[in-house]
C-alpha cells in the first residue's frame, strides 16, 4: 500500500497557505495544491479565466517534455498560494502529477495515447504560464464579469427577461437580469447597454456610465450606448465627458433629437460648473470658509464627515470647496500628513490653503511652522478688501501659544522647573492645549520632562516625588496614545523608569524608540546599556515585587497563588499575570546570576508554566477546580 500524508496550513503572519504532501513508495504530492486553489480562489474557475490566472514557470522547469522530472520514493513539497495565479499554477501542477501517478498505478503510463495526453498537458501549461507572465508585466483590474460561463443561449434568455421587466417598470429585476446576461456572455455590447439603461432608471449613474463605456468598447458606433453614457455622465456632474458622448452621437446621426437636447443640457451644465469653479476659487482666495472648531470632534462624526467629503469630491473633482472639505476632514480625523498632502491640491495663493496648513501644523505641534504659514496670510489680508478674520485670529492665538512655550523652555533651561510646569499647565487649559492633538502630546511630554528633572535625584521613598512621577508617567502614556510614533516620549519614559530602578521597562521603551527612530544619535548604545542593567538587576534582592495585587512567587502550592490571581480571574487576567511573571523568572534572564539563584529561577519558571498551562485551558481548569490536589501530586 502507498502511504499518502497531506497537511494544509494557514500562516497567520503573512496570510499565505502552504500545502505539504508526502507519498511513500511511488511518487510525490498529487493532491495538495488543489485544496490551496479552492481555499484561495473560493470556487473553480472558467476555462478562459484559468488561462489568465496560471502561476509562474516553475512547473515547466520541473516537468520536461520527456519523463516530466518528478522523482520516486519518499518526497515532500511545500508550496505557498499567495494569490489566485499561484493557486491556479499549483492546482494545474497537482492535477498533472495526479494524472501521471494514476497512470503509473494502472500500468498504462507507457501507452502512446496516455503519453500524448501528458505531453499535451505540459504544452498547455507552458502556454498558460506565458500568458500569466504577460499579465504580471501589464497589471490591470479584472472586470466583475470576467468569471462568466459563456453560455449564449442562457444569456439571451436572461436578456429577454430583463427587457420584459423594463417594459413592466420593474427596473431592479431588469438590472439583475441584465447582470446575469453579461456574466453569461460579456462580449455582447447590447447587454452592457441594457444594464446601463436600467442603472439610469435606478439612479445608479456611476455603474450606468461604466456599463455604457463597456458597450462602447465593443461597438464604438452604438448610438444607444453613447446616449446613455452621456446621460449618466451628465448626472455625475461631468459635463465635458457628456459633451464628448453627445458629439459622438451627432457625428453618427446629426439629426438625433436626444443627442441635440442632451448636448444643450451638457453645455449649460458645463457653463454653470465653470462659473461655480471660478466662484469657489475667488472664495478660497479670500478665505471665505468658516474656521475649524476649537474643540474635539467625535471620532465617528469625523469619520462620517470625511466619507461625505470624499464622495462630494468624487462628484465635483474641480471644486475648490470640495478639496478643502476633504483637507479639513482629514485634520479633524488627526491624519495630519494626509491633510498636508491634500492641501497641495488647493490654490497656491489662497487664504483657505494657508489657514488649513497653519491649523494642521499647529495641531501637529509645529508652532513655528504654523506661525510662518499664517503670517503671510495675515499680512496680505490686512490690505485685502475681504477681511479674513479667521487668519488674523489664528495668528494671534499662535503668537500667544509660542510665547508661553518659549517662556517655559527658558525656565526649564534655567532650572526653574516649577515655573515651567505652571506655564505648561496654563497651555493645557486653553483650547489648543486641551484638544486631543499632537500639540497636547508635546506639552504633556515637556511637563513630564520638567517633573523628571525636578525629582530625578529624590529618594525612592519620597512620597511627593513618587506621586509626581506617577502623574508624569500618566502624561507620557497619554502622549503615546495621541501619537504612537513619538520616539522622544519613549526615550523620556525609559529614563524615568531607569531612575526608579525599573530597568526592564526602560529597556522595552528604548527598543520601541529604536524601532521608530533607528538613526537617533546614541540609541544603539542606550539600548545595550539598558539591556545590561536589566540583566544585572535580575537578582531576587533587586527585583521590586508588585504590591497590593496579591502576587506571590512560591516554589509550589496552588496554581492561583503561583500566578498571583484570584480563582474567578478570566482568561485575559491569567495570560497577563503569566507574562509579567515569566518576564522576570525566565531562565535566560538569570544567566549572570549565581548557580543557586539560577536553579531557583528555573524551578519557579517551571511552576509558572505548569500553572499557566492548566489555568489557560478551560477543561483543565475545571478539573483543577474540582480536585487541585491531584494536580499537586502530578507536580511532585
Amino acid at each position: 500500500m502507498n502511504s499518502v500524508k497531506t497537511r494544509f496550513d494557514f500562516h497567520l503572519i503573512d496570510g499565505t497557505f502552504s500545502c505539504v504532501t508526502t507519498r511513500k513508495g511511488v511518487s510525490a504530492q498529487p493532491q495538495s495544491a488543489r485544496r490551496a486553489s479552492r481555499a484561495t480562489m473560493g470556487r473553480p474557475r472558467s476555462p478562459d479565466d484559468e488561462a489568465k490566472t496560471i502561476g509562474s514557470e516553475s512547473f515547466v522547469k520541473t516537468a520536461g517534455a520527456s519523463g516530466f522530472g518528478f522523482g520516486f520514493g519518499d518526497a515532500a513539497s511545500v508550496e505557498l498560494a499567495t494569490d489566485e495565479r499561484t493557486a491556479g499554477e499549483l492546482w494545474r501542477r497537482e492535477k498533472f502529477k495526479d494524472f501521471r501517478w494514476r497512470a503509473r498505478c494502472a500500468g498504462v503510463d507507457k501507452d502512446p495515447a496516455v503519453a500524448a495526453e501528458l505531453e499535451k498537458m505540459v504544452r498547455l501549461t507552458m502556454s498558460l504560464n506565458e500568458m500569466s507572465t504577460e499579465q504580471r508585466e501589464r497589471p490591470e483590474s479584472v472586470p466583475w464579469w470576467r468569471d462568466g460561463e459563456y453560455d449564449e443561449t442562457r444569456a439571451e434568455d436572461a436578456n429577454d427577461r430583463g427587457m420584459e421587466a423594463m417594459r413592466g417598470q420593474a427596473y431592479e429585476e431588469a438590472f439583475d437580469a441584465f447582470t446575469e446576461a453579461i456574466r453569461l456572455e460579456p462580449r455582447k455590447a447590447v447587454y452592457h447597454a441594457n444594464r446601463a439603461a436600467a442603472g439610469i432608471k435606478l439612479e445608479r449613474f456611476r455603474a450606468a456610465a461604466e456599463d455604457a463605456e463597456c458597450a462602447i468598447e465593443r461597438d464604438a458606433k452604438y448610438v444607444k450606448a453613447l446616449l446613455r453614457a452621456g446621460t449618466a455622465n451628465l448626472k455625475l456632474r461631468l459635463p465635458d465627458k457628456a459633451l464628448e458622448m453627445f458629439d459622438s452621437v451627432l457625428t453618427i446621426d446629426p439629426d438625433n433629437e436626444k443627442a441635440i437636447k442632451g448636448r444643450q443640457e451638457a453645455e449649460h451644465a458645463a457653463a454653470a460648473a465653470s462659473a461655480e469653479v471660478k466662484r469657489q476659487e475667488q472664495a478660497a482666495l479670500h478665505g471665505a470658509r468658516p474656521a475649524l472648531p476649537r474643540r474635539d470632534i467625535d471620532e465617528e462624526i469625523a469619520a462620517e464627515s470625511l466619507l461625505s467629503a470624499e464622495g462630494l469630491l468624487r462628484a465635483n473633482p474641480n471644486f475648490e470647496g470640495a478639496k478643502a472639505n476633504v483637507a479639513e476632514a482629514l485634520v479633524q480625523c488627526q491624519r495630519y500628513e494626509m491633510a498636508l498632502e491634500r492641501c497641495k491640491t488647493l490654490m497656491e495663493d489662497s487664504l483657505d490653503r494657508k489657514y488649513i496648513v497653519a491649523e494642521t501644523r499647529l495641531r501637529m505641534g509645529d508652532v513655528d511652522g504654523a506661525l510662518a504659514e499664517i503670517s503671510s496670510a495675515s499680512f496680505r489680508d490686512s490690505y485685502d478688501c475681504f477681511a479674513c478674520k479667521k487668519c488674523v485670529e489664528l495668528g494671534g492665538r499662535i503668537l500667544h501659544l509660542q510665547d508661553l512655550i518659549q517662556r517655559a523652555e527658558r525656565d526649564c533651561e534655567d532650572g526653574q522647573y516649577s515655573n515651567a510646569i505652571r506655564l505648561l499647565d496654563q497651555i493645557l487649559r486653553i483650547p489648543e492645549g486641551s484638544m486631543k492633538t499632537w500639540l497636547r502630546g508635546r506639552i504633556l511630554r515637556k511637563r513630564a520632562e520638567c517633573v523628571f528633572k525636578l525629582h530625578e535625584y529624590d529618594s525612592v521613598n519620597d512620597e511627593t516625588a513618587n506621586t509626581r512621577f506617577a502623574k508624569a508617567s500618566k502624561d507620557l502614556t497619554e502622549c503615546i496614545a495621541l501619537n504612537g510614533r513619538d520616539y522622544e516620549t519613549f526615550i523620556l519614559r525609559a529614563s524615568m523608569c531607569a531612575a526608579r530602578g525599573d530597568h526592564h521597562n526602560a529597556f522595552t521603551d528604548l527598543r520601541f524608540a529604536q524601532t521608530l527612530a533607528p538613526t537617533y544619535p546614541g540609541i544603539d548604545n542606550m539600548v545595550r546599556t539598558a539591556a545590561s542593567k536589566a540583566l544585572r538587576t535580575n537578582s531576587p534582592h533587586d527585583i521590586k515585587r508588585p504590591t497590593g495585587t496579591g502576587h506571590k512567587i512560591p516554589n509550589g502550592g496552588k496554581f492561583y497563588d503561583i500566578l498571583g490571581i484570584k480563582p474567578d480571574a478570566d482568561a485575559k487576567a491569567v495570560k497577563s499575570a503569566y507574562r509579567k511573571l515569566a518576564a522576570v523568572w525566565h531562565p535566560d534572564k538569570w544567566v549572570k546570576a549565581s548557580e543557586e539563584e539560577a536553579a531557583k529561577a528555573e524551578k519557579t519558571f517551571k511552576s509558572l508554566q505548569r500553572a499557566y498551562t492548566t489555568l489557560s485551558d478551560p477543561k483543565q481548569r475545571k478539573m483543577y477546580d474540582l480536585d487541585p490536589h491531584r494536580f499537586d501530586e502530578v507536580d511532585r
